[in-house]
């Protein structure tokens, strides 16, 4: 059985000259010639590393849940964590490590 997912991966090219994925959407529908997309996660800059000059940052998730790709993901058995789609919960972009985002500030 072939399967699509109708997902948009926005890469952009940052200031410090590297390339990073910074926004998936999920395409919802199409009204009056115009593709309808509703955002899953992006990419938020927070600045540079002092010892290098790339830019540091982290996924967010937006809270937006992509009904069309969960369902065809559940029809081939494939489970999530629920957390996934939480926009509470950020994990910074640390070179090529995953770490916890600290609590913003108030």
């Amino acid at each position: 059985m072939i399967c699509a997912f109708n997902l948009v991966v926005q890469v952009a090219r940052l200031v410090d000259g590297t390339r990073k994925v910074i926004r998936i959407d999920e395409v919802v529908g199409v009204q009056e010639n115009l593709i309808r997309t509703e955002p899953i996660y992006v990419f938020r800059p927070v600045g540079t590393a002092e010892d290098e000059e790339r830019v540091r940052g982290y996924f967010a998730a937006t809270g937006y849940r992509p009904a069309l790709c969960l369902r065809r993901l559940e029809e081939h058995g494939v489970t999530w964590s629920p957390d996934l789609f939480d926009p509470q919960p950020r994990i910074w972009v640390e070179g090529e490590r995953w770490i916890q985002a600290p609590e913003e500030e108030a």
